[in-house]
């Protein structure tokens, strides 16, 4: 296993035409995100190449097979790895690729689904939960919450919160009843995370958090990634005007 330590480096090691079969979603400013972090290693194989991304829980893995019979001989890592196959619904290659991963010995951990903003709001009740940014106590909290509340091995925490993109929900004396977690890029909205304390939930704290989540991200479109069977959640959304952009993602899991 190979750290990539460069831009250079990752287009050497790519540079063998196109693969039969890929799930490496990811952009090139991503790589080179990851690059600069010191975050990505590269596994050369006969046929095969796996990217992956050290996460703190995981190493999620980016793979481009060039030879549809090539095995995926994977890396022993301190973590578990974890394959996240994006297709869009009933497309056949995404059921390969799941099958390909399965083969090679990853478990279906969750299926999640893409939901966009393509409808106004419809019969969203008010909530008087006051809504800010957060101070360092706060984005700490914040932090527990999340890792408390999510699956890790579907849903990934950055190494560290940004202030600018987390909103706090706050109960009358201060406390932290809620969080929501935001990304921006290429006119794209995507909402990361969104929890709440089990003591605080259905007291208008998730409402409270989307409400001011879309005014602070006017203008642009707003995508979420939700579990299929999280039905409270996919709830929540549709209320908001999301619905089912036709994409789902399958995430799989090989525990060391």
């Amino acid at each position: 296993m190979e750290r990539v330590e460069s831009l250079e480096r990752l287009r050497e090691l790519t540079a063998r035409g196109r693969p039969v079969m890929s799930n490496s979603y990811r952009m090139l400013r991503d790589f080179e995100a990851a690059i600069a972090a010191g975050r990505l290693y590269a596994c050369p194989r006969e046929g095969a190449l796996l990217l992956m991304e050290e996460w703190p829980d995981v190493f999620q893995v980016y793979a481009s097979i060039y030879d549809a019979a090539a095995a995926c001989a994977l890396p022993r890592a301190s973590k578990p790895l974890l394959v996240e196959v994006v297709a869009r619904s009933q497309d056949a290659r995404g059921a390969e690729q799941i099958q390909y991963w399965q083969r090679a010995g990853f478990a279906l951990a969750r299926t999640r689904c893409l939901l966009e903003q393509t409808k106004p709001p419809v019969g969203v009740p008010q909530s008087s939960v006051r809504v800010s940014a957060p101070d360092d106590r706060l984005l700490a909290e914040t932090t527990a919450l999340f890792r408390a509340g999510l699956d890790r091995l579907t849903v990934r925490l950055p190494y560290a919160l940004e202030s600018g993109h987390v909103l706090c929900a706050l109960n009358g004396e201060g406390k932290l009843m809620g969080a929501l977690h935001f990304s921006l890029a290429n006119g794209v909205c995507m909402l990361e995370h969104l929890a709440v304390w089990p003591a605080y939930r259905r007291n208008g704290a998730a409402n409270a958090l989307m409400a001011a989540w879309i005014r602070q991200t006017d203008a642009v479109k707003r995508r979420l990634w939700v579990i299929d069977d999280n039905l409270p959640a996919r709830a929540l959304y549709a209320q908001w005007g999301f619905t089912d952009a036709a994409r789902r993602c399958a995430s799989l899991l090989y525990p060391y």
